[in-house]
């Protein structure tokens, strides 16, 4: 089911697209190629701290980065398939008329008839930006920032709707959030996998 409101907020996010080409630049930046930068600092901000902190072990550098990738994965590639598998939801673009078309500059034409709910990328940000505050709450908040507009680029480019993003993030935090808890759970148990609980490196840090 697609909403007023995702109809309203499709098309004013759209009608920032074709007003200038580098806008148009910035719009597919966003909603191509920003994620892989994100994932690059998630993956690599516990090594930072190590080396800023003069951490003698990278292992909980490691483990962190492992969190984060896990959680990343587990939202996109399991449970994003997993509801898509189930509940198939046209894009915008392939549906509704009067938008400005920048799906062809962005090379995602092939995305036509994959289904648009939840959104893979905003599941992968978000979880990304959850994982980050899990044990660096400050420095989660450029990330959110980030998800955001990768979210708002993926709708203004016509590929989701704005449940979408909204579903995505949901995938995402919750995700991340549930695999929190299992090692957690884990840890108190006196199960203690190779994981960013070990060591208790898994601890928020402002």
């Amino acid at each position: 089911m697609i909403s007023g409101i995702d109809f309203f907020i499709l098309y004013f996010l759209n009608s920032w697209a074709g007003v200038s080409p580098i806008l148009d630049g910035v719009i597919i930046f966003f909603a191509t190629y920003f994620w892989f930068v994100m994932i690059a600092c998630a993956i690599i901000l516990p090594f930072f701290f190590r080396i800023l902190e003069r951490q003698k072990s990278s292992r909980g550098a490691l483990t962190l980065s492992l969190f984060t990738a896990l959680s990343a994965l587990t939202a996109r590639v399991g449970v994003t398939e997993l509801i898509r598998f189930l509940y198939y939801r046209p894009r915008p673009f392939a549906i509704t008329n009067g938008m400005w078309n920048l799906i062809e500059y962005a090379n995602l034409i092939a995305e036509k008839n994959t289904s648009s709910f939840p959104s893979g990328h905003a599941s992968v940000v978000f979880a990304l930006a959850t994982a980050v505050f899990l044990y660096r709450p400050k420095w989660s908040i450029p990330f959110f920032i980030g998800a955001l507009l990768v979210g708002m680029a993926r709708v203004a480019i016509g590929v989701h709707w704005p449940s979408d993003i909204a579903g995505g993030a949901v995938v995402g935090m919750g995700t991340t959030c549930a695999i929190y808890y299992v090692l957690k759970r884990l840890k108190r148990s006196g199960y203690t996998p190779p994981s960013p609980f070990s060591h208790g490196t898994l601890e928020r840090n402002g």
